[in-house]
């Protein structure tokens, strides 16, 4: 029975520490978030922002062309690199999906580029595109690498007023080939879940080692 009593606090610690990291891991996507950003990219400029998506590097660049669009493209040509977008398949334009919409294989994917089209009322071409004009529309990203596809979102605003583009953050699933949510984000409760655990694990472990005369479990800094 003392064996059993010695042994017990101890089992009981790492059971319960391994409780907290199964939590948030266990059967849950592995999503990784930009953070606010709010890049822009002024109309007509002909320059472009460069994204880091699926843990590649900067592998999607958003182009302001001069010739009165905003398009999506690759920063460089690597032959092992490509991306899709989610389109109308009709002029080429890219469909913006609304929050919490799912973002998978089954997603009507295509190779369009072209996110917006502005220009005078007059000279403009129709149709000017799901993000023309829009607040907070999503842009839904195949990014393959190595034979491996990672599926991504991007939060995108367009003001013809001023004349600019606004990416106010991206994120993706890291697990090849998983769903993500538009708008999806790492949950707040995975890193308390984990951060709860290690308080607890120090916490029961000291007493532990402190009631059977040891001291501190840990060396001394």
């Amino acid at each position: 029975m003392k064996l059993l009593h010695r042994i017990f606090p101890f089992n009981t610690t790492l059971a319960v520490f391994s409780l907290f990291l199964w939590i948030p891991n266990h059967g849950s996507a592995v999503i990784i978030y930009s953070g606010v950003q709010d890049q822009t990219i002024a109309q007509g400029s002909g320059d472009s922002l460069q994204f880091a998506i699926g843990g590649i590097g900067d592998t999607v660049a958003l182009i302001s062309s001069p010739f009165g669009s905003f398009n999506l493209g690759l920063p460089f040509r690597d032959p092992s690199l490509d991306f899709r977008t989610v389109s109308h398949n009709e002029f080429a334009l890219v469909q913006g999906l609304g929050f919490g919409e799912p973002i998978d294989a089954s997603s009507n994917w295509d190779d369009a580029r072209v996110l917006a089209r502005y220009g005078d009322d007059d000279t403009a071409p129709e149709p000017r595109g799901d993000f023309f004009d829009q607040t907070d529309m999503f842009l839904a990203l195949e990014v393959s690498w190595d034979e491996e596809m990672v599926f991504a979102w991007m939060r995108i605003s367009h003001s013809p007023e001023a004349e600019q583009l606004t990416v106010h953050d991206w994120g993706w699933n890291s697990a090849p080939g998983e769903p993500i949510m538009a708008g999806q984000v790492p949950e707040p409760a995975a890193y308390a879940a984990v951060f709860g655990g290690g308080v607890l694990l120090f916490a029961l472990l000291r007493r532990f080692r402190v009631k059977r005369g040891r001291g501190s479990p840990f060396p001394a800094l």
